[in-house]
């Protein structure tokens, strides 16, 4: 009966940890990186849960890939990197915004059932069917190019701003945008060893358990 009664208690709490905000799981981690919860430092590692607020800090030769929980959008940080993850309900979904504080990430997302978007400053971007790059440039500004798929950029002052695939918009810290088409000084080596070769990139498999909108264990398999 007592064992009864642990493994109760062991699911129990599992499936409280599973419930605590899951936003997104990391599926890839190179170097040392850094996930900061709740004011601790803790080591990103290739099937951490990630919840609302924590942030994320790549190291000088790092990367980390993250899959949001519903399976429908990617991340992927680049070297000398920083993010915020926030979590927030909407409808029968939950809103996922990754907050850019430096660096650079390169994001997809087919947004389907849930919402998944950016921001930098002042500014909130949202898109769908999306294949882009957000980093941040000297000082203020931050930069994002589209190459699939279309975005659209908000300041809190009403501007709006229209992305469509392969162009380059600057976000100034005025809260400006300038638009032009996009080249290969967009992005570094770093990020084109990614973003072009997609063929060339490594096909990794991992399976973690999530829960669904009733509470069931789901063991969710993630490649990338």
């Amino acid at each position: 009966m007592k064992k009864h009664i642990l493994i109760l208690c062991i699911s129990a709490f599992l499936l409280g940890i599973l419930n605590a905000s899951p936003m997104a799981v990391i599926v890839h981690s190179k170097g040392f990186n850094k996930v900061r919860r709740d004011g601790k430092n803790l080591r990103a590692v290739s099937g951490m849960i990630l919840q609302d607020g924590d942030e994320l800090k790549t190291s000088g030769k790092g990367q980390l890939g993250i899959k949001t929980a519903d399976g429908e959008g990617s991340l992927f940080l680049f070297s000398k990197t920083k993010v915020k993850l926030n979590l927030s309900p909407i409808g029968d979904g939950w809103e996922k915004n990754v907050e850019l504080l430096a660096g650079s990430i390169h994001v997809k997302n087919t947004h389907q059932t849930g919402s998944l978007s950016l921001s930098f400053g002042l500014t909130n971007i949202f898109f769908t069917d999306a294949d882009l790059l957000f980093k941040k440039d000297k000082g203020s500004n931050a930069r994002l190019t589209v190459f699939s798929g279309e975005a659209i950029m908000y300041d809190r002052e009403g501007g709006v701003n229209k992305i469509t695939p392969l162009k380059t918009s600057y976000i100034l810290s005025k809260g400006e945008f300038i638009s032009r088409w996009m080249n290969d000084s967009d992005l570094t080596e770093e990020e084109r060893a990614r973003i072009e070769p997609l063929s060339q990139l490594p096909q990794n498999r991992i399976t973690i358990p999530l829960t669904d909108e009733q509470g069931r264990v789901l063991n969710v398999e993630f490649n990338w």
